[in-house]
């Protein structure tokens, strides 16, 4: 009995003996880890990339006359499209002395400019820190009829809307009007002394017209017909002359410096 008591006695006291040992292994193990600390490098943020570099389209537009020759030309409407689906075009116009710019970013491009009396386009490309030109050109044409009878109809004074206008004009110039997109009627009153002529400072009004009907072949040699419709009153009141006016543009496109 007293000899199992002291194996008792003396397994607890082992069992004691190295509970103590391997705490303090523990302890040994763990404390040095506790004060450690790891200085990992920071992640750098991502390196945007570098922004395009714009370029500059400059329009200029101008219209040949033969009264006046070559003047600005102002208030066309200035159409400017990338392509882009869902990307709307940059619509403007040209200033007073018939001009427009504006910085792109690099790319291709379709340029429309019209007014009233035309409409041309061109495709051009924006080169980065450089210039695109894109020269409208657009040539005003002028036809005298041969016969023509505007006339006050109903004592007003004027020549209505509703009202129709017959003229005749030569072979060679019914097929200009014919093909032209659109046709203006220019009444002339004089602008000075009786008898001034349209080089001599004759003011004129242009009016869009229509055409309702024209000659069936207009190849046909000696004078052609054609009635036409005013989309606004004419005054009859002073008239000394009376044309048809139609345009024809163009755009040319250059890079400065290429």
């Amino acid at each position: 009995m007293r000899l199992a008591r002291g194996r008792a006695v003396l397994l607890l006291a082992t069992l004691g003996v190295l509970a103590v040992l391997l705490g303090t292994v523990s302890t040994g193990l763990s404390s040095p880890l506790v004060g450690l600390s790891f200085n990992l490098p920071k992640p750098s943020p991502p390196t945007p990339p570098p922004l395009p570099v714009p370029g500059e389209l400059l329009v200029e537009a101008s219209v040949y006359q033969a009264a006046n020759g070559t003047t600005p030309l102002e208030g066309a409407t200035v159409s400017i499209g990338s392509g882009v689906v869902g990307v709307a075009s940059l619509l403007t116009a040209t200033n007073s002395s018939g001009e427009v710019e504006v910085s792109l970013l690099p790319g291709s491009y379709t340029i429309r400019v019209y007014n009233e009396g035309f409409t041309t386009f061109s495709d051009f490309s924006i080169v980065a820190s450089k210039t695109t030109v894109a020269n409208v050109s657009a040539v005003r044409m002028e036809t005298q009829p041969v016969f023509s009878d505007l006339s006050d109809q109903d004592g007003s004074g004027f020549v209505g809307p509703w009202q129709q206008i017959s003229l005749a004009v030569n072979s060679s110039s019914a097929k200009l009007i014919l093909s032209s997109s659109a046709i203006f009627l220019d009444a002339v009153y004089p602008g000075g002394s009786a008898g001034a002529t349209l080089s001599q400072g004759n003011v004129t009004r242009e009016v869009s017209a229509v055409v309702v009907s024209g000659p069936a072949n207009p190849s046909a040699p000696g004078p052609l017909w054609f009635t036409l419709q005013p989309s606004k009153f004419i005054s009859v009141t002073g008239l000394s002359g009376l044309a048809i006016a139609t345009y024809s543009a163009s755009i040319v496109v250059n890079i400065l410096g290429s």
